[in-house]
């Protein structure tokens, strides 16, 4: 139930995290999102579920982004409807000595309007509406360990550096991230939970029809740290 995964949840920190006022309409209950379709109705609950597909980190686009999400399966399309994840600290690891100094003080701003870049259904936001704009270093601390703090929902360029050499740079650094070695697909069975560290994990839906019913429930532990 809602109540149940709000509870496991909230053991590791608060739950209470609003969703941007254009999403206020997705499915809310104990500060658990559904995902995925609605009820017996055909397609997705709203656009950004649409945009799940594309490479993220949970609410990048807050100053401090979310920490920890958990996803659980509760109707789920046979054969379809997986999840992958990636793994950034790994690709961090993999990267040239060269590259890791050229990635030294590079910033991305992270933007929630991006998302409309990959699908105008999107609702233009007004300035009162639309959460201000992050800028986040490229390359994240956690614990100790470097990883890369990417989204390809909300960035798409690296800054510090001219706009082309920029998003060329982000280009090869996505392609980095999200190949085969770096990447875990999890299969969905109903009831499964899964949990991640946003910090250093992107995640994205891997498509699927939307004609098929795939409701997912799912709750973010609010960050309680400045990306560094």
């Amino acid at each position: 139930s809602t109540a149940d995964l709000s509870t496991v949840a909230g053991k590791f920190g608060d739950t209470a995290q609003d969703p941007p006022k254009t999403s206020a309409k997705l499915t809310r209950s104990d500060n658990i999102t559904q995902l995925g379709t609605k009820g017996d109705e055909a397609g997705p609950i709203s656009a950004y579920d649409i945009v799940a597909r594309f490479w993220h980190s949970d609410s990048s686009w807050r100053p401090i982004p979310t920490w920890l999400t958990f996803l659980t399966a509760v109707v789920m399309p046979e054969d379809e409807g997986n999840t992958a994840f990636a793994d950034m600290e790994a690709a961090y690891n993999a990267l040239s000595d060269d590259r890791k100094a050229l990635l030294e003080s590079k910033q991305m701003v992270h933007a929630f309007t991006t998302m409309r870049r990959y699908d105008n259904s999107i609702p233009e936001m007004s300035e009162d509406d639309a959460p201000p704009p992050a800028a986040h270093p490229l390359v994240r601390t956690v614990d100790g360990r470097r990883a890369l703090f990417m989204s390809s929902q909300t960035c798409y360029y690296v800054g510090n550096m001219p706009f082309d050499e920029g998003r060329a740079l982000y280009d090869e650094l996505m392609e980095h991230a999200t190949s085969p070695q770096f990447v875990y697909e999890h299969i969905w069975t109903p009831g499964d939970l899964a949990m991640w560290d946003n910090r250093a994990t992107m995640h994205r839906a891997v498509p699927y029809d939307r004609r098929k019913k795939r409701i997912m429930h799912r709750a973010e532990v609010k960050g309680t740290e400045v990306p560094r």
